[in-house]
């Protein structure tokens, strides 16, 4: 009676079941270094990679058949004997369940079968036939050998294979840990994560389990011949191999790793630029229609970061570690540091935090697959004078030359009075720049902000000048410090002339010309990216952290490296921006051995007025030279340290005042000289002083200095490598970065 029920309800549910046309089997994705063989990280929802069949050993095959489904390449996908078993037993109110062919296990996977019932055993033999009949026996194993649980997080055969022996693939697998691998199938979660036939879990359990698989194989084996069994031998005498004990800390026992580390900022990255990817790249659209998706796509991902540099950059911008130049500061203050690649754009270094789950101060990105989708906020610094770098750029793009003559002397502009609360001035600054006209790379190397302020009025379309330039560099975000919003903008969704002052308003809708000296926020590797690009001559490459995609072996995606020219802005006029940075680097000692580099400090008060005159923001950023010759094309990296929270003053670790060069700088300099260790030796191009000398407002204290000047010996205050000190303070009207009309943020110090 109850065969014959179960023939007229499997008839009708085989019936009214559709084929499957598809196998769902999510695979987690994994992130690598550059060098697309050490891991960063893993993520997807389940601990699996998919695997051709081939690339599973025949002795792996066969175990789990001898110990799954004896009959698997004789039957028809249906263990009808089980359905009539389990049939009986929910009919009598029994506990006992027959077992399933392989078919019908990956039947129920597939179609989600959960439910411990007659209805589900019948629904399951549906699904099974159907994909007998469409399918395979090849096609059904490696389905199945893919699918499985095998215990600590492990997914098919291959994430089983790293979980338990911690070997690199399913290939590397021997007879006796196949048959192992092929017992814990039965019960894979019994052993607090493990199997419990894990000898680690119940040694008693696991013998017995692995002697009665082995001996299986054994007599299976001859039956197998013409399925490959010779490829291998198995005996009665084999004994038990030894399985390493459970670590949940091991990455290849993970379902996600390396989300909680310094890089786990770069994983969201990833994430970030992946989604757009898969807007306009049909090969990634095609593996994931859905951001979801990607999560379980199985992709294999080449970022562009360089493990060496990596290191340095975890190394000494981690303040709390014992490495860092900076260990012993105040808790409340972290750090960041991005390097980029000039003529790539690629990103070689990114730390934002010492966790990927905390708060990232380098950047600011969308994460749909791993995050909530919404816009990081934490990543904008005001970048104070190392902003100065684009005000330059803008000048040497409308023909001003450094060695035009500027007036450093406080003064009133547009009704600010000098040295007032308001006003444009050069606090605690020394020399004659300050005092008189100097060249203007010599007020770049003082960082004197008076004629900054007044470059930039100076300057076609003022302010927006400045922007268009630093957009053009690669500056993508940059924060207003209106009071009461302090929006992101996106630069390339508007024009530079929509969003500063260019001089037919009295005051800009969003960016006023304290944008010369910077006073707005960006982020870390928007300035790593802009200073990459000057680096290169004007040669903008978008910053990047994805070199490579790969599905199943098969490239999905290379990277591009396009570079787009920025207006106006040549190679010698990189030359003279070089040779005018590279006194910053000698002042402080920052050159490495074998090289020069070009370097920029900055330094921004904080604008609470309980902290007046003590600083929120310490930032360096710079660039080494490129040798073509040699394929290297330099490095460009961008520091900042300041508060996690709140802007309290900022201290170096004996409780003095921090600024650009006593913080940033201290990092920046530890990171140079180590990237730039057994590269090829390389330096600048001589500086070629073009523009206009006469463009200045300042005066030429004799024709001969000026003459002297263009030869590039240099001017008053300082030698050719020593520039003399300078400051700058400046206090912004309506309100320190980040708004809110707290008093002004100032932009102090002697760099």
């Amino acid at each position: 009676m109850v065969a014959g029920g179960t023939l007229v309800g499997g008839t009708y549910v085989f019936a009214k079941i559709p084929a499957p046309d598809a196998l769902p089997a999510g695979q987690t994705s994994t992130i690598y270094f550059s060098d697309g063989a050490t891991e960063m990280a893993k993520i997807g929802r389940e601990n699996r990679t998919i695997v051709a069949l081939d690339k599973i050993p025949k002795h792996m095959q066969h175990a789990v058949i001898a110990t799954e489904d004896q009959s698997f390449y004789s039957n028809e996908g249906v263990d009808v004997a089980g359905i009539v078993r389990a049939a009986w037993n929910n009919f009598t109110g029994g506990e006992r369940q027959g077992a399933s062919t392989i078919t019908q296990q990956y039947a129920r996977k597939i179609a989600e079968l959960t439910e411990n019932s007659y209805k589900r055993k019948v629904e399951e033999a549906a699904v099974a036939m159907k994909l007998a009949d469409k399918y395979t026996k090849d096609e059904i194993l490696g389905f199945y050998l893919n699918t499985v649980y095998f215990g600590r997080s492990a997914y098919g055969v291959e994430a089983a294979a790293k979980a338990y022996f911690d070997l690199n693939s399913a290939m590397e697998l021997t007879v006796e840990q196949s048959i192992m691998l092929a017992g814990f199938i039965k019960n894979p979660d019994g052993g607090g994560g493990s199997s419990a036939f894990d000898p680690n879990v119940n040694p008693n359990d696991a013998k017995a389990r692995f002697e009665a698989n082995r001996n299986s194989l054994v007599e299976l084996k001859p039956k197998l011949a013409k399925y490959g069994s010779d490829a291998y031998q198995v005996t009665k005498d084999m004994q038990m191999p030894a399985v390493p004990k459970f670590d949940r800390s091991n990455r290849k026992a993970q379902t996600q790793f390396g989300l909680d580390t310094p890089t786990g900022h770069i994983v969201h990255n990833v994430m970030d630029e992946l989604t757009q990817l898969q807007k306009t790249d049909r090969n990634i659209k095609a593996v994931a229609e859905t951001p979801e998706d990607l999560k379980d796509a199985g992709l294999k991902i080449v970022t562009t970061i360089d493990l060496a540099s990596q290191g340095a950059a975890q190394t000494y911008a981690d303040v709390t570690g014992k490495d860092s130049p900076l260990k012993g500061i105040p808790a409340t203050q972290t750090a960041a540091l991005v390097a980029v690649e000039p003529f790539t754009g690629r990103v070689l270094a990114y730390y934002g935090g010492n966790k990927g789950s905390d708060l990232d101060y380098a950047g600011s990105w969308v994460d749909p697959v791993l995050g909530d989708g919404q816009r990081t906020t934490a990543g904008f610094h005001a970048p104070a004078s190392s902003f100065k770098i684009y005000t330059l750029a803008a000048a040497l793009s409308q023909g001003i030359s450094i060695n035009s003559w500027w007036d450093g002397r406080p003064r009133d502009f547009d009704g600010r009075p000098k040295n007032a609360s308001n006003g444009i001035r050069n606090a605690n600054a020394e020399g004659d720049c300050a005092k008189g006209s100097c060249q203007l790379w010599e007020m770049t190397a003082q960082s004197l902000n008076v004629p900054f302020y007044q470059l930039t009025t100076d300057l076609d379309n003022k302010a927006a000048a400045v922007l268009e330039t630093a957009r053009a560099a690669g500056v993508r975000y940059m924060r207003d410090v209106i009071p009461g919003k302090g929006a992101i903008w996106d630069l390339n969704a508007h024009k530079a002339t929509e969003l500063a002052n260019t001089g037919q308003n009295t005051s800009a809708t969003v960016f006023d010309i304290e944008i010369g000296f910077g006073q707005y926020p960006i982020t870390v590797i928007d300035h790593a990216n802009g200073v990459a690009s000057l680096a290169a001559g004007g040669q903008a490459a978008k910053a990047h952290f994805i070199a490579e995609i790969y599905k199943d072996d098969k490239k999905l995606f290379t990277e591009s490296l396009k570079l787009t020219a920025m207006p106006g802005f040549t190679s010698q006029m990189g030359a003279d921006m070089a040779w005018t940075l590279e006194h910053v680097a000698a002042k402080y000692n920052w050159n490495p051995k074998d090289r020069k580099v070009a370097a920029k400090t900055g330094t921004w008060e904080n604008g609470n007025d309980k902290y007046k005159g003590q600083n929120a923001h310490s930032w360096t950023v710079g660039y080494s030279p490129a040798n073509k010759d040699k394929k290297y094309n330099g490095v460009a990296v961008a520091v900042w340290v300041g508060n996690k929270g709140d802007e309290l003053p900022i201290k170096q670790a004996n409780g003095e005042k921090m600024q650009g060069s006593s913080g940033a700088g201290k990092i920046f300099d530890k990171f140079i000289k180590k990237v730039s260790e057994k590269k090829p030796t390389a330096k600048f191009a001589p500086p070629k002083f073009v523009g206009d000398e006469d463009a200045g407002d300042g005066k030429s204290p004799t024709p001969s200095t000026e003459n002297n000047q263009s030869q590039g010996n240099p001017g008053p205050g300082g030698g050719n490598n020593n520039p003399g000190p300078g400051g700058g303070n400046a206090t912004p009207p309506g309100g320190g970065p980040g708004g809110g009309g707290g008093g002004g943020g100032n932009r102090g110090g002697r760099d």
